[in-house]
């Protein structure tokens, strides 16, 4: 699939108390791949069902191609954003995508779990249509509820008063963005740049911050010497990560803020510049900005995928 150019976002309320549609928006007409990124935590005291679908609302039957996963439900948030992310650039790396065929009023449902109380859940997928008109819906109801019918007789729920629930505008954002390194430690981040609205968002309110479920693309011209690392470095608070490093999926178990360690490592040979490319995606609940950086290899850094790591190969 081509790169998203619009992120649905449904996060608010983020934590919902009752049964209601948390998220409704129409997909683009004009070809334009969108992502939906959804992130909810059950704040009843009974176990809820959380639904997620798309919509047909056209004359005619057509068809959805959908790529992506979930993560959750669990009671740690942040391994919930990571395991949803985690999956996306897997399937994302493999290709794989699902085609559904939508008869006219009909429902293709991307999700369908069941929260027990405090439990969160979140999911990443990418959709492309066929030109008709399309809905995506999120909603929380009672695990008794008729799948088939539930998007079609809920009332919508109240904004949680942090308004992060739209459809944002992300054209551009995979672009790769270019990184020389020649001997000298050079730094850069993501996750901290916000994404406008569009005229398909029903929803008011700020900006899409923090470049949540945005893909995030980086060409490395690398030379110079002997061993030199990648890094990485949370900068807000706990978080998590995925990468895809020239190919190969890595991610990080949680690391608090300011320490740096090892993503992968590479040797140099004077005359032979080597190119790394590199590809992330910020993740539901954890904090953000990340830094990352090229640099001459620590030894007394772990190396990624050993025993005392949070990096493994996924």
């Amino acid at each position: 699939m081509e790169d998203a150019e619009l992120l649905y976002v449904s996060d608010c309320p983020e934590t919902f108390n009752e049964h209601g549609i948390l998220f409704r928006a129409s997909l683009p007409q004009d070809g334009r791949v969108a992502r939906l990124l959804f992130d909810h935590v059950n704040g009843t005291s009974a176990p809820m069902r959380l639904l997620v679908g798309i919509v047909s609302g056209g004359k005619l039957a057509g068809s959805i191609t959908t790529l992506g996963g979930t993560g959750g439900p669990d009671g740690n948030f942040i391994a919930v954003g990571h395991a949803a992310t985690l999956r996306f650039i897997q399937l994302r790396e493999t290709g794989s995508s699902r085609n559904d065929s939508v008869n006219i009023n009909d429902t293709v449902m991307l999700a369908d779990m069941t929260l027990r109380p405090t439990e969160c859940a979140a999911g990443i997928f990418d959709i492309a249509g066929d030109g008709s008109e399309y809905s995506v819906v999120v909603a929380a109801c009672d695990p008794s509820n008729d799948s088939a019918s539930v998007f079609g007789k809920l009332p919508p729920s109240d904004d949680d008063g942090k308004s992060r629930r739209g459809v944002f505008d992300i054209t551009g954002s995979a672009v790769a963005k270019p990184v020389t390194y020649a001997g000298a430690c050079v730094t850069f981040e993501f996750g901290n740049e916000c994404f406008p609205r569009t005229n398909l968002d029903p929803y008011k309110g700020p900006e899409h911050k923090g470049e949540y479920a945005v893909l995030r693309r980086f060409e490395c011209s690398v030379s110079g010497t002997g061993p030199v690392s990648l890094y990485q470095s949370a900068r807000a608070g706990e978080s998590t990560a995925t990468y895809v490093v020239n190919g190969k999926v890595l991610a990080s178990h949680a690391i608090p803020a300011g320490p740096r360690s090892k993503i992968a490592t590479f040797t140099l040979v004077a005359g032979q510049p080597q190119q790394i490319m590199l590809e992330t995606m910020a993740e539901a609940n954890s904090s953000y900005p990340f830094e990352l950086s090229l640099d001459a290899d620590d030894p007394q850094l772990a190396d990624a995928g050993t025993g005392n790591s949070p990096v493994y190969q996924a």
